[in-house]
């Protein structure tokens, strides 16, 4: 789910806010490429502007700036980079022709170049707050977040009108478990942006994280203020009211969602979420819509399968988790769930215990992993490991009647009847609805 909710926030980041004029009506072919036709020319006019100004003095720093600048804005890298170049040659002082470069080499991961030429811009103006600023990034992009700090607190320090600074400091803060400080910087970005909606949406992760669901939602409406048809904020505002246990208005949020936009996919999904738990077929409509809208969604497919394994409808959920696994073949869960599906149905035992095993490799010490190992051993009649693996499984968890029932009839194959009897009896004890009763009550009456 925490996944799930990070896609959600990086979706509304990414949307327009309200006000923008952002146009969404379809353009067509030919007005398409008029304005693409109409916009390369615009660059031309302008680059060649900007090299007619560096021509006429090819002395000043500013008019090399400005065709750096120029070039960068129109996606001509390498030529900016040449004419950032040329300029430190001519005016080694300046500072804001290293910081360019310097960012350049970042986009590269080109790391020890950048540090070096914002060493080179902050030995000219120690007190240089974007040098600060641009080298703190640098630290973030080579992981180190300790260094990271240092150098953006220092730029907010000489500056603190510097929204990135404010910005990316939140997020080095939230990287080092310090949600508060993290809470603290967003808000300043709010303070110096009130219309910005990516500080606000990062807040409000940060509130779900906490369960802190009123701030969350004070979060959201907050944004809708500013933005009321972005989608993505209904279908949060399900999320949390879903979580507070208030079901019927998560639904009637998710509605409003597909009412703005009947082709967002994570909507049905979370409407397939909430009825997953009170009506299968609800939730079965309601992932397939999502498929149909995003055929790719791998999480999806592995919860209409969970759906379909609930409803006892095996096949359709041996189709599912295939599926996932043809999008994921390291979706851990999908090759567990088939590989217990298979062993359970005795088909493809092979297949079936080179999933389990694979799953056990990359989620390792996992109860319901190792004992899906377990059963599959037992389906293959290799009694010996099944034990071994399932006692394992059960000293994990030792509360799930499916692990005890595995291990039991594992005992009762190797010759250990007594421990399987104990093992039975306990199960039945606990959970007197066990599904697998009358299978316990057979063995038991052998």
């Amino acid at each position: 789910m925490f996944i799930k909710l990070i896609l959600i926030l990086m979706f509304l980041i990414s949307q327009a806010p309200v006000g923008c004029n952002k146009d969404v009506t379809a353009m067509s072919q030919t007005k398409a490429r008029n304005e693409g036709t109409r916009i390369k020319a615009v660059q031309i006019k302008a680059v060649e502007k900007a090299q007619q100004e560096v021509n006429q003095q090819p002395q000043s720093p500013k008019a090399y700036l400005k065709l750096a600048r120029t070039y960068l804005r129109n996606n001509m890298v390498e030529k900016a980079r040449v004419t950032l170049e040329k300029l430190v040659k001519i005016e080694p002082n300046c500072i804001d022709a290293w910081i360019l470069l310097a960012q350049m080499d970042m986009l590269k991961k080109d790391y020890n170049s950048a540090k070096e030429k914002c060493s080179k811009a902050l030995k000219i103006n120690p007190n240089h707050a974007m040098a600060h600023v641009v080298l703190g990034n640098i630290w973030i992009e080579s992981r180190d977040l300790e260094k990271a700090a240092k150098y953006l607190e220092r730029a907010i320090e000489l500056d603190p009108s510097l929204v990135d600074a404010h910005y990316n400091l939140a997020g080095v803060y939230y990287g080092q478990k310090e949600k508060d400080k993290a809470i603290r910087e967003y808000n300043e970005v709010i303070r110096l942006e009130p219309k910005n909606i990516e500080p606000r949406v990062k807040n409000i992760g940060i509130y779900i994280e906490n369960a802190d669901y009123d701030k969350a939602i004070e979060g959201i409406n907050a944004c809708l203020a500013i933005n009321s048809a972005n989608v993505a904020l209904y279908d949060l505002m399900g999320i949390v009211l879903s979580r507070q246990g208030q079901t019927e208005k998560a639904i009637e949020w998710f509605l409003k969602s597909l009412k703005i936009n009947p082709k967002y996919p994570l909507a049905y999904e979370h409407l397939g979420d909430v009825y997953s738990q009170k009506n299968y077929q609800k939730a079965i409509k309601y992932y397939q819509e999502a498929i149909k809208v995003e055929p790719r969604l791998g999480m999806v497919h592995y919860k209409l399968g969970t759906v379909f394994e609930n409803q006892k409808m095996y096949d359709k959920a041996i189709e599912k988790y295939q599926t996932v696994l043809s999008m994921n073949p390291d979706f851990v869960m999908a090759c567990n769930n088939l590989a217990y599906l298979l062993a359970e149905q005795g088909k493809d035992l092979k297949n079936a215990l080179k999933l389990a095993e694979k799953a056990n490799k990359l989620f390792p010490n996992r109860p319901e992993i190792m004992d899906t190992v377990g059963w599959v051993y037992y389906k293959h009649k290799d009694y010996k490991n099944a034990v071994e693996m399932l006692e394992k499984a059960n000293k994990l968890n030792a509360n799930n009647p499916f692990i005890q029932y595995h291990l039991g009839a594992s005992y009762y194959h190797t010759g250990k009847k007594d421990e399987a009897k104990k093992m039975f009896e306990d199960v039945l004890k606990a959970y007197p609805d066990f599904e697998k009763k009358e299978e316990i009550k057979k063995i038991l009456n052998d």
